[in-house]
């Protein structure tokens, strides 16, 4: 076999650092490479399972295959505690007869174990980020009457596991009632992460007793302390229903403005302001005040549903919202009207809380 494969074949195929060996139809090696000989010894003459500790051929013996198609075939062996990829290729004689099988091991132990460790720890992470999606849902409010003001219904679709999107309806002072929802830029892990930096921070500043204005400018303060990149901002709008004058008063941090229904008749009402970064450092931000009588439904929603588009590229938008809300006074009307009108295509997380006037 050596005098057939020539000096300087022989001479590359030894230098090799793979297995290789030629196996004939009868299962016999007919030859073996140095690096191979090196490793398990040298089993020229015997049958090639005998090479693999076997007293049987391989129940999936890939080079049967080989030399029964004449086509490339592959599987993974275990040597010596070593696993190997092993690949098994026809061999032919002058006449173009398949003659004989090469099959070439490769190790590839060192991949298994990274592949291991990767799935572990792609395995640790799904579990971490479900615990996160957990902790999210749980800071969602209540859904039904809050504080004796509002009856609050909503729906928030993330469009990953995790989202940057939050809201939530709580009392403060009294009978006052907060409400406030809040889009961070992106999504996915450090979205998710700055939900709770966000949640913390209002429901700490709104037990202090801050106006609305003053929330958003405490918020901005501890934002500008992380020291995060200027493509890290928040969009918020945070107000105060007083129940007794029933006005909510409320800040805009660059958020989408509010929409009211009263009486079948939906319409956005105003409020702007910078959000929630660097460039705002300084700026202040304005109250706005709204009469809200009792039957009123107040909807704060996020760019996910305004931004959504059709197949012409033309954007729902609050109009959208506005008509949606006028066929129907649900947070679920919305939904189906923006799923409807987009295909289902949602690219973005997509958040609507309504809270009724009681």
């Amino acid at each position: 076999m050596d005098k057939k494969l020539g000096k300087y074949s022989l001479d590359i195929i030894n230098g090799m650092i793979d297995w290789v060996r030629v196996i004939d139809p009868d299962h016999r090696i007919v030859f073996m490479n140095k690096a191979m000989k090196d490793q398990v010894g040298d089993f020229t003459g015997m049958k090639c399972y005998q090479a693999l500790g076997l007293n049987s051929p391989c129940p999936d013996c890939i080079t049967d295959e080989t030399l029964r198609t004449g086509r490339i075939h592959k599987k993974e062996e275990t040597v010596n505690g070593r696993v190997y990829s092993v690949a098994s290729s026809p061999v032919r004689d002058e006449q173009g007869r398949i003659c004989s099988a090469v099959e070439v091991f490769r190790d590839i132990t060192n991949e298994k174990a990274m592949e291991r460790s990767i799935r572990e720890q792609n395995r640790k992470f799904n579990d971490d980020l479900c615990f996160a999606k957990t902790l999210q849902h749980r800071m969602l409010p209540q859904k039904g009457e809050v504080n004796g003001s509002f009856l609050v219904d909503y729906l928030y679709i993330p469009c990953e596991m995790l989202g940057g999107d939050l809201f939530d309806v709580f009392p403060v002072e009294g009978r006052n009632t907060a409400v406030y929802i809040f889009d961070i830029a992106g999504h996915g892990v450090m979205s998710s992460m700055m939900t709770m930096f966000v949640r913390q921070t209002v429901r700490t500043l709104a037990e202090e007793g801050c106006s609305p204005p003053l929330v958003l400018e405490g918020l901005l303060e501890k934002f500008l302390g992380l020291g995060l990149d200027d493509e890290v901002f928040i969009t918020i709008l945070y107000g105060i229903y007083n129940p007794e004058d029933s006005v909510f008063t409320y800040s805009n941090a660059g958020h989408n403005p509010p929409v009211v229904l009263k009486r079948g008749s939906a319409a956005v009402v105003e409020g702007v302001g910078l959000p929630i970064c660097s460039l705002a450092r300084g700026c202040g931000y304005r109250e706005y005040k709204l009469r809200l009588e009792k039957g009123d439904s107040l909807y704060l929603y996020t760019d996910g549903i305004t931004e959504a588009r059709n197949g012409t590229g033309a954007f729902f938008g609050v109009d959208g919202i506005i008509r949606a809300l006028e066929q129907g006074d649900s947070v679920e009307n919305v939904i189906e009207s923006v799923k409807k009108f987009s295909g289902g295509r949602l690219p973005d997380d997509v958040a609507i809380l309504g809270a009724k006037v009681l």
